[in-house]
């Protein structure tokens, strides 16, 4: 791993401690916070090439049909 990936690394892992930080000071128990975590690290994966910052309420929508279908048994699925 190079310096710049280093540096990467670390400023990503500085974005995910704030944003547990963040939902604790939003009332969330720190047990409860790395399920928050994993779903918008979820969320960042399922669409790579778009920036966080640039998502809009379509790409959840979108995330979130996609895990309807993905985990959801057929007759379950919304139609």
């Amino acid at each position: 791993m190079n310096s710049n990936d280093s540096v990467k690394a670390q400023r990503i892992a500085q974005f995910w401690a704030a944003y547990k930080s963040c939902v604790e000071a939003n009332k969330v128990q720190p047990q409860r916070s790395v399920f928050y975590v994993r779903w918008v690290q979820e969320f960042v994966y399922f669409q790579q090439d778009k920036k966080l910052r640039g998502r809009s309420a379509a790409d959840i929508l979108l995330f979130l049909r996609f895990l309807s279908i993905l985990r959801c048994p057929t007759s379950l699925q919304p139609r």
